[in-house]
């Protein structure tokens, strides 16, 4: 946990099959092409950050806490299902917050509805 990677290849794939394998890590990949990243554990990756690639970011979290406190750039925003957060889950991407546009300068924080039990982003991205 804590480790910091520099990415630069076209298909990253990161996964993070126990609770807290990926935490507090930091993914440097914009210059990358494509990441998919796992967190398919309780808090497997809580804290991350992650800088996303211009072509393809998929980030799945699946289980309480798995992507919680996490802080992704990605210039795209949020396309409505990216991170992927578990539905059954009130905790899975709680305190994510998303920074978007070119210059990054927009956010938005990932926030659970009870009463639909879905994720969406509240704010500008």
């Amino acid at each position: 946990s804590g480790s910091k990677f520099n990415l630069d290849v076209n298909n990253i794939r990161i996964n993070c099959p126990s609770d807290i394998s990926c935490d507090q890590m930091t993914i440097n990949a914009q210059n990358g092409r494509n990441l998919y990243m796992e967190c398919n554990e309780p808090q497997s990756c809580i804290g991350t950050y992650i800088q996303c690639p211009r072509r393809n970011c998929d980030i799945s979290c699946i289980g309480d806490k798995s992507c919680s406190d996490m802080t992704i750039l990605n210039e795209d925003g949020y396309d409505g299902n990216n991170p992927s957060c578990d539905t059954a889950s009130a905790t899975s991407c709680s305190n994510t917050n998303i920074q978007c546009g070119s210059d990054l300068s927009s956010q938005c924080q990932m926030e659970y509805d009870a009463t639909t039990s879905t994720w969406d982003c509240n704010g500008n991205c």
